[in-house]
């Protein structure tokens, strides 16, 4: 835990990064379905919840898999939220 004081090692809670999932582009290939699931195993292990970026409910979404990969996080952070592993 570093040079943290202990007050603040036990009020901090974790968060496991930041998840944008956009689509494929000229400049790279967009997230697949194995590394999104890979992301939200380790969230689980680590349990810490997952924040997202980019999500567009009204308008285009970027990645056109995201109705998959937001359903695929919500059976994950069900499964945290329960402590079914835990």
């Amino acid at each position: 835990m570093g040079g943290r004081p202990a007050v603040l090692r036990a009020t901090c809670y974790r968060k496991y990064g930041l998840v944008g999932h956009s689509g494929a582009d000229e400049d790279h290939a967009g997230e697949t379905p194995d590394e999104m699931e890979y992301f939200c195993a380790r969230s689980l292990a680590y349990d810490a919840p997952i924040s997202f970026q980019g999500v567009d409910v009204d308008g285009h979404p970027g990645n056109a898999r995201q109705d998959e990969y937001l359903e695929m996080f919500g059976r994950y952070e069900r499964l945290r939220l329960a402590r079914y592993f835990f």
